[in-house]
């Protein structure tokens, strides 16, 4: 089995300081300046940590840094990570 994954990092952030939606740098900022902290890569480990114990080595597909590889790091899983990029965290990425 071969899973392919890609975190959009800032998915969340307006919502969750009445903002509607984080597109773009500007609206990022202000989300954050509000005070709403990330939760799509803490909740992608989480899942990630649960296949890893119900498949161990069960290959993932996943793209780099905060877009996915950092999530997964030092679990039970086979690793794909594909090649690095500028990751600008905007809809550009994902």
């Amino acid at each position: 089995m071969r899973i392919g994954l890609i975190v959009n990092p800032n998915s969340g952030l307006g919502g969750a300081v009445g903002l509607k939606g984080t597109d773009g740098p500007d609206t990022v900022a202000e989300a954050l300046r509000r005070g709403a902290t990330p939760q799509a890569g803490p909740r992608a480990r989480i899942a990630l940590e649960r296949l890893a114990a119900r498949v161990p080595g069960a290959g993932l597909t996943i793209a780099p840094g905060p877009l996915g590889a950092d999530w997964a790091e030092g679990l039970a899983l086979d690793l794909r990570v594909l090649p690095p990029r500028e990751i600008t965290g905007t809809a550009r990425d994902t």
